[in-house]
């Protein structure tokens, strides 16, 4: 099973194992296997099916209200102890013949239940009596009981009413699945990714798997190049045959309108499933080779816990948000005395990265899309892009919602807001992918000048012209020369935040030098606040008091944009 962005909810996990764990009176599993694998894979993936499984259930609830004395849920889980075929057939059999079926209402024969009634009736043309096979009951007795497990018994039972009381129903089936359908997905939403997100992951990892790179260490720079490839040119390649094909027919004077109305379902596919344009099929595939990075071991995508994000699952090591490399100065000594100026929790300096961040990687500049500090321009949308674009995370949009992807429409991420969000979002860029940095800074530019061309009705040459032309030879230099410079001023900010952190005895200092890379540092650091002796006198002055020659020493170069 793919991974996928962003895990379930907990109580929807608990409400899907509820059904498929749970026993019947002799022991055994009170929902068959295979109905409850359908209907996990018809709530989790959103499938076709789901929808059917609405029109369908409120027609087994008609049925279980008529077959049951006190009501359909006395039919569910008493007259019903265990979801099996013979079980139902025995208990509509059982209604039959105690006469709980009045006449119009539902016919037994064979293996399958026939309602009579006309609410309950298809919405063919001409309407036709709706027919539930013994062999269906299980997975809608099922669907059923997570309806219950997640909206709540009472609600269910209010919105199924209009079919559950004396009499002919007052409402129609059709009308009743709708409101039921418009609640669970209400309920859903907030709980689990979007389909489209959901099938944007299947694509990624179907291609890893064809290219045998399901390990986060074999997606390199080609392999996300190749990827993009795929998805753009041979979505464009399909739709020009497809035009060709049709205008073939045009000319001899065939039909062409099938052929016309299947390009245009390929674009409109194409658009849908988001990977034409490289700076969005970039992040969409570092998201998930993040999650393969996380997920420990390969059982986990096997299984249903895989649809968790192991990013959620536990705290972030305190890895480096400047890129790896050596330790700091080995000679500087002696904590200053000021760190027990100010009294701070033990369990604060054993685990600051927890104490400050809730065990989580935290971007120090997410104070600064707050409402208040956005009406100050601290930098230029292209110096933020690449800032973010640096130490990850993705910026907010201007309603405080983060600024996802998940807009179907490409074209208009990459020609609006989306572009001005960070490449990763739980971390730092890895610097092994540099190449795929900078092609997004200097091609998904000039792509996205290209659409918002295209957009504006410019022929395909002038936007293309425009987009192209400003990109000089030395364009992919300039951008890593930017991010040297970058980095330069990041490790700079860092060592200013260590002095000031460290004079006012703020746990946070020991994860900046470590962060750095500076062991002796952090080393220093804690023996001070442990009260033991150490050879490295004055260690966070000395930082202060080595200029060039201490930033040399104490940080790792910007060598990997070389």
């Amino acid at each position: 099973m793919a991974l996928t962005f962003s895990p379930p909810a907990q109580d929807l996990v608990d409400a899907l194992a509820m059904m498929a764990e749970r026993e019947g009176p002799d022991g055994r599993s009170w929902c068959p296997a295979p109905a409850a694998d359908a209907i996990r894979t018809c709530i989790l993936d959103r499938t076709n099916e789901l929808g059917l499984n609405f029109l369908q259930v409120v027609r087994f609830v008609r049925l279980a209200a008529l077959a049951a004395p006190r009501g359909y849920v006395d039919f569910l889980y008493l007259a019903v102890p265990i979801l099996r075929r013979d079980a139902f057939k025995a208990a509509v059999e059982q209604a039959q013949h105690t006469g709980r079926f009045p006449p119009g209402t539902a016919e037994v024969e064979g293996q399958a239940v026939r309602l009579l009634e006309p609410a309950m009736a298809t919405e063919a043309v001409p309407p036709k009596p709706f027919e539930i096979t013994y062999a269906q009951m299980a997975q809608l007795a099922a669907f059923l009981d997570v309806l219950h497990n997640t909206l709540g018994f009472a609600e269910v039972a209010d919105i199924v009413a209009p079919l559950t009381g004396l009499g002919p129903p007052k409402s129609s089936a059709a009308d009743v699945a709708r409101t039921l359908r418009a609640r669970f997905h209400a309920w859903l939403d907030p709980r689990l990714e979007s389909g489209h997100q959901r099938q944007k992951a299947k694509v990624i990892h179907a291609f890893l798997a064809a290219r045998k790179a399901m390990a986060a260490d074999m997606i390199d720079d080609a392999v996300i190049l190749d990827f993009w490839r795929q998805r753009a040119i041979g979505w464009h390649e399909r739709t020009q045959t497809l035009r060709a094909k049709a205008q073939l027919l045009r000319d001899a004077g065939k039909d062409a309108r099938p052929i016309d109305a299947e390009a245009e379902s390929a674009e409109k596919a194409a658009r849908d499933e988001g990977f034409r344009v490289f700076r969005t099929c970039v992040r969409s595939l570092l998201r998930y080779r993040a999650l393969l990075q996380e997920t420990h071991t390969a059982g986990q995508l096997k299984t249903p816990s895989s649809m968790f994000d192991a990013r959620r699952q536990q705290p972030r090591s305190t890895e480096a948000w400047l890129p790896p490399g050596g330790g700091g100065p080995e000679e500087e000594t002696g904590p200053p005395s000021e760190l027990d100026s100010h009294h701070v929790d033990d369990e604060a300096w054993e685990n600051p990265l927890a104490a400050i961040g809730g065990g989580r990687w935290q971007n120090p500049l997410a104070d600064l899309v707050e409402a208040s500090e956005e009406r100050v321009k601290w930098l230029t949308d292209k110096e933020a892009l690449q800032l973010h674009n640096y130490i990850g995370q993705a910026r907010s949009t201007p309603d405080g919602e983060p600024d996802e992807d998940g807009n179907r429409d490409d074209e208009g991420d990459e020609a609006g807001g989306a572009r001005s969000s960070g490449l990763v979002e739980a971390g730092p860029f890895d610097l092994r992918l540099v190449r795929t940095l900078l092609r997004a800074d200097v091609f998904g530019a000039a792509q996205a000048s290209i659409i918002a061309r295209l957009k504006k009705r410019q022929t395909a040459q002038q936007a293309l012209d425009a987009g192209l032309g400003p990109i000089e030879a030395s364009a992919y230099g300039d951008a890593a020369e930017a991010y040297r410079a970058l980095h330069a001023q990041l490790r700079l900010e860092s060592l200013a935040a260590i002095q000031i952190l460290g004079m006012a005895g703020d746990p946070a200092v020991v994860l900046i030098a470590d962060q750095l890379g500076a062991t002796a540092l952090k080393t220093a650091i804690l023996a001070a606040r442990a009260g033991r002796p150490v050879a490295e006198a004055g260690a966070l002055r000395g930082i202060g008091n080595h200029g060039d020659d201490g930033l040399r020493r104490t940080t790792v170069g910007a060598g990997e944009l070389g």
